[in-house]
């Protein structure tokens, strides 16, 4: 439209993640990156990557998509009837099969899992059996926020995560976030302050991480956990609505601005 219609539209582009990471090495891509006026990154490592590949800083946001009000303002919920939840589709770079991987190797939970994907079959497995294992295809936002809530713990075992806001939700309840170190991981949890952060270049290295922070999570005191809890509901306050919207306003009149 830029290009064959009008000269003078300013664009204003959202990175979310996959294209940055999957196609961004493209020519084509950089061409198209060059036309983009203002880019809004959902992280501050996505930005960085953007740049890398020839977006100029000035004109570069950092800034998340925002959460609802259902997952803020909630009263401490002291029954906790899973200790994981895992929310995301069943496909490798969420990180599935590395989830049911470690899931073999923990003592007999108590565990939620939302979403869906072709794998979705390997929950019947036997060496699973052990585990009390509850599954729903989607979930509200507000059933969502019930569901974290009345969870000891969030697992985040994505490979790539440009930001997930399903750990912003979590968090914003009070429930604290084990997450390999991903790029939004690392933008929102403060290791052992917030949540715990799983380190690993390689699958096997992740899931032995992931083995050694789960089982040492799930024997945190309450004092050190309510620790945790009240960290992870602080830190997601500034990615409210309330706080993003007026952000992205002025990004808007920015662009309009700078058109006239």
């Amino acid at each position: 439209y830029k290009l064959l219609r009008s000269p003078n539209v300013r664009l204003v582009v959202t990175f979310h993640g996959s294209d940055v990471y999957e196609h961004s090495n493209s020519s084509l891509y950089r061409f198209l990156l060059r036309r983009v006026d203002f880019a809004i990154a959902v992280s501050r490592r996505l930005g960085e990557r953007l740049m890398e590949r020839g977006f100029p800083k000035c004109r570069l946001h950092v800034l998340s998509a925002g959460i609802l009000s259902c997952f803020t303002g909630r009263k401490p919920e002291p029954n906790k009837v899973f200790d994981l939840v895992f929310v995301g589709a069943f496909v490798p770079i969420k990180g599935f099969d590395l989830f049911l991987k470690l899931l073999v190797r923990l003592p007999p939970l108590r565990i939620m899992i939302i979403g869906k994907g072709a794998t979705k079959t390997v929950l019947a497995l036997d060496q699973l059996a052990f585990h009390k294992i509850e599954t729903r295809l989607s979930a509200t936002p507000e059933e969502l926020a019930d569901i974290f809530q009345s969870s000891r713990f969030l697992v985040n075992m994505s490979r790539n995560e440009s930001f997930g806001l399903v750990m912003t939700e979590a968090m914003a309840v009070g429930t604290p976030v084990l997450a390999t170190a991903t790029d939004g991981a690392l933008e929102q949890i403060r290791d052992q302050e917030n949540g715990v952060l799983i380190v690993g270049s390689s699958d096997s290295e992740k899931l032995s991480a992931a083995y050694e922070v789960v089982s040492n999570a799930l024997k945190l005191d309450q004092k050190d956990y309510n620790r945790m809890k009240s960290a992870a509901i602080q830190s997601a306050d500034s990615f409210r609505l309330k706080q993003v919207v007026p952000k992205i306003l002025t990004i808007y009149q920015d662009a309009v601005h700078l058109g006239q």
